[in-house]
């Protein structure tokens, strides 16, 4: 099998991260934009599971593949829900609040009148014009402001704490974690960085110890 190169590895890595960090952030907002108030904070739930069982199913895909090395068809499989995506996001209005945000208030009316009654659509667009105007006496420079600074000092030590730590790395390769000495192979040693639990293949044959924290 050839195998991609360190620098095309890379780049993936990054463009990747840049990919998932932007969904994060976007869609969950989009979601909480365009939704009605009775089922917002679920379906921004629902949102983080189907991301959740989307991860666990991507494991099954490296297990089903782990064996072969089949790298191209683990990458390839994950297109398709990908392009799934792609041909249901060409359906999707704008929300409401980015409508507004460019003076397009017939089209937020529109695409409020999707999932609410005429009513419901004024009201809302009265509100999320009030907010908009009241977000205006802000700017990004207020985040620098005395008492806010401890709220986004700790926000950026959350978010840089769990990319230091290495847990997506920890979580994201289970096989390698799992990939245990052999007493074909003496005085080697695995660690499970998730438990701690350190397994020594013994130079006398003995078999593997296995040593908890």
């Amino acid at each position: 099998h050839s195998f991609p190169t360190r620098r095309s590895s890379d780049l993936s890595w990054v463009l990747l991260g840049l990919a998932i960090g932007t969904s994060s952030l976007v869609v969950p907002t989009y979601i909480a934009e365009i939704a009605p108030p009775a089922v917002r904070g679920r379906l921004v739930s629902l949102n983080q599971l189907m991301i959740t069982i989307g991860i666990f199913v991507s494991y099954l895909v490296g297990y089903a593949y782990a064996d072969s090395g089949n790298w191209r068809m683990m990458l390839g499989l994950a297109a398709v829900p990908s392009l799934a995506m792609f041909v249901g996001l060409l359906k999707l209005v704008e929300s409401p609040r980015w409508l507004l945000a460019r003076g397009r208030r017939e089209e937020a009316r529109a695409a409020l009148l999707l999932t609410r009654t005429p009513e419901e659509a004024e009201a809302e667009l009265a509100e999320i014009s009030e907010t908009m105007r009241e977000e205006q006496r802000f700017s990004y420079r207020d985040l620098f402001r005395p008492r806010l600074r401890p709220a986004v000092l700790l926000g950026i030590a959350v978010a840089a704490t769990n990319q230091l730590v290495a847990y997506d790395v920890a979580g994201g390769e289970p096989q390698e974690r799992l990939r245990l000495p052999t007493v074909e192979q003496p005085d080697t040693a695995a660690v499970d960085p998730t438990s701690g639990t350190v397994f020594v293949a013994s130079a006398d044959g003995a078999g593997i110890q296995v040593v908890t924290p």
